[in-house]
């Protein structure tokens, strides 16, 4: 494996749901930077103290996607950097927890994941613009940090531990929450769906509205359906590929 992963991969073990399901009211955002929905780019970018942002930068260079580069060429070069972290990350995870886990459970938790953290950041998580200065992504009114959003209503003490500026911690963290979804999901699926997309796309439901949203990708008519069928395209095209050749 690329990426040392032993380090992160510890017993953290946090149960939360997440939601997007909430109330929305804007919070904090110095320096903000626009971006577009695009793989490292998503919007907004958000400056945060330099004690913070320094060591950061310095941990994860490679995972820094730089606005001052073209995209043509950052774009292809972050992605795969990406892909190759998360990947390594996820295959390692679900060993930590499953070790009996075939290459066809793993194959499939890997792709849960990569199309979670598409469809909640596209992969975006550090940033630097074009005046150099290094950002972090905040989502969903800026209460979402990071690469898998994790919501600071829903999750205060892990937020205010700035364990979620860590793009390892934030990572774990959110894997802690879908490998359990997962296991629930599971062991009892909407309406006896038990092919791994459609258990699959119970996880990212429960991730996303929290665990009794977990067949909301059944109901085409609820007001969060949208978020539903974005993670499915999301899922099936698996788009960062095109971008790894």
């Amino acid at each position: 494996m690329k990426y040392n992963v032993l380090t992160l991969l510890i017993a953290m073990l946090t149960i939360a749901c997440g939601t997007a399901e909430a109330k929305k009211s804007s919070t904090s955002c110095p320096q903000k930077l626009s971006g577009t929905w695009s793989f490292g780019q998503a919007p907004y970018g958000c400056g945060i103290n330099q004690s913070l942002a320094q060591p950061l930068e310095a941990k994860y260079p490679s995972l820094v996607y730089d606005d001052k580069k073209t995209k043509a060429a950052e774009a292809p070069r972050f992605t795969k950097e990406m892909y190759d972290f998360l990947t390594d990350y996820a295959t390692a995870y679900l060993k930590r927890r499953k070790p009996e886990a075939s290459t066809q459970d793993t194959a499939n938790w890997v792709q849960l994941v990569l199309s979670t953290a598409n469809q909640e950041s596209f992969w975006t998580h550090f940033r630097k613009g074009k005046d150099g200065q290094f950002r972090f992504f905040k989502g969903d009114g800026h209460h979402a940090y990071g690469l898998m959003q994790i919501d600071d209503r829903w999750h205060k003490n892990f937020i205010s531990s700035k364990k979620a500026y860590d793009l390892g911690e934030n990572y774990v963290y959110a894997l802690d929450m879908l490998y359990d979804m997962r296991v629930k999901v599971t062991r009892k699926p909407c309406s006896n769906k038990t092919d791994a997309q459609s258990i699959n796309r119970s996880v990212y439901s429960a991730y996303n509205g929290g665990p009794a949203s977990k067949c909301r990708w059944l109901k085409p008519g609820h007001k969060w359906a949208q978020n539903d069928k974005n993670f499915l395209q999301k899922y099936q095209q698996r788009s960062w590929e095109s971008l790894l050749r």
